[in-house]
């Protein structure tokens, strides 16, 4: 049996950016932010082989790809003139597409009436993103760029954690977020994650 303290549920999300991109609005915003960073955008073009859509970087013809959740760099003409700008551009949507993310997991918590305080961000493109819920106990949400997120009870015992842990994860979930466990939900001393999550971040 677990000792009372922490429980910290690891999980994994991604993000549908082919039907993300599908809302010509979706497509608009994010074509108008990377010109803000001087990326010369051309065109949106459908790919009917795998129905998703591709953006024109530096010409018509090269860019990246949408497919799934995926983002892919289209190759097929004109890469080698613009490589750096395309190469860029992808840096650039892996920043933005990971922020739409992050919106998305504070957005539906605000959804489910849980009011996510304390959010603590260094900005668009953070690397991390922190906030805290109530929900029986206190529960501290931390959502990476890359999909990775961190749950963890701060009071109470595991196996209360526990179970709001997995409550929560399976709210998120039937709200349509696309999230999946990657272990079980594990016990930690309070003592161990005393740091605040982004300065602990930062400084490794």
């Amino acid at each position: 049996m677990p000792c009372n303290g922490i429980a910290v549920l690891t999980a994994q999300m991604t993000l549908n950016l082919q039907a993300h991109f599908d809302k010509a609005d979706h497509r608009h915003d994010f074509a108008a932010w990377l010109r803000q960073y001087g990326v010369l955008v051309k065109r949106w073009w459908p790919m009917r082989a795998t129905r998703s859509w591709a953006l024109g970087i530096g010409s018509d013809w090269t860019g990246l790809q949408f497919v799934g959740s995926e983002i892919r760099i289209s190759d097929e003409r004109d890469y080698l003139a613009h490589q750096a700008e395309v190469d860029r551009a992808f840096e650039l949507a892996q920043l933005y597409t990971g922020s739409l993310s992050q919106q998305q997991v504070v957005e539906t918590c605000a959804a489910l009436g849980l009011n996510p305080q304390n959010i603590t961000c260094g900005g668009y493109g953070s690397p991390v993103l922190t906030f805290t819920l109530q929900a029986g106990v206190t529960v501290l949400v931390k959502v990476h760029l890359d999909g990775r997120i961190e749950m963890i009870s701060q009071d109470g015992d595991f196996d209360t954690g526990k179970t709001v842990l997995e409550a929560l994860l399976a709210a998120l979930q039937v709200e349509g977020v696309n999230i999946q466990p990657t272990g079980q939900v594990e016990t930690h001393h309070h003592d161990v994650l005393t740091v605040n999550s982004y300065e602990h971040y930062h400084q490794h």
